[in-house]
């Protein structure tokens, strides 16, 4: 009776098992083309000079331009199932000649991207809204296309392994990122420019694997109280 106790019990574990295996098959199959990329963002160094900086948002009409995304505590997240990139966290008013003053509070989203792979994209969409505040006076940031047809021209956002405006220093696939934000004035060209660097968690999936043998263990659990409570019943 003992014996066939035990070999029933090992049964019933080893169909769990089967059972919670498919499961983790599933997951891993869901979750190797989804994720959530967050990015550290830098202000965009300029490439005339070392050193120097080009901006990490300028606003022309307004006659603003914003730096140090490394001074605060900005950052992009990017979600590829959904198409949705945010941008949040805060950068200083430049002042000029080297002078700062307020540290405004930056938020932007922007729906339905173009995924490109590996955390990087493309926005064609023209859904990308957003403000910079300082508490007292606030600008709207809406979506501006860069002229012409794509693949260079209708852009409104990019997130690239493109280190072109970058001087030697920095690697070639350094991750650059640039917007165009809205603007009355057709010569203007308001925008976004910064470097990206892997952050809050890195640019890579929530660890599946990990996840999966806790659902496959539990599972396995499961199974063998099942069967201990239909043999005292």
């Amino acid at each position: 009776l003992i014996s066939e106790t035990i070999g029933g019990n090992i049964k019933v574990f080893f169909k769990t098992v089967k059972l919670a295996a498919a499961m983790v098959v599933g997951l891993g199959t869901m979750g190797a083309s989804a994720a959530t990329f967050t990015y550290d963002l830098f202000d965009h160094p300029g490439a005339s000079k070392a050193g120097t900086y080009d901006y990490g948002l300028r606003l022309d009409e307004q006659g603003k331009r914003f730096f140090s995304f490394n001074a605060g505590s900005a950052t992009l997240t990017y979600d590829d199932v959904l198409g949705k990139v945010r941008i949040a966290g805060t950068m200083v008013e430049s002042l000029g000649n080297g002078m700062f003053g307020a540290v405004w509070n930056v938020k932007y989203t922007i729906n339905n991207v173009t995924d490109l792979g590996n955390g990087l994209f493309e926005d064609f969409s023209g859904t990308g809204v957003g403000t910079i505040s300082d508490g007292v006076t606030s600008f709207a940031l809406g979506a501006q296309a860069l002229g012409g047809v794509p693949p260079n021209g209708g852009q409104y956002f990019q997130l690239l392994a493109d280190a072109d405006r970058l001087d030697d220093s920095f690697p070639d696939n350094t991750i650059v990122g640039r917007g165009w934000v809205n603007s009355q004035d057709p010569n203007c060209c308001n925008d976004f420019l910064f470097i990206a660097e892997e952050g809050g968690g890195g640019r890579g999936v929530v660890p599946l694997p990990a996840a999966a043998w806790m659902l496959l263990s539990g599972v396995a659990g499961l199974g063998v109280v099942a069967r201990r409570r239909r043999q005292k019943s």
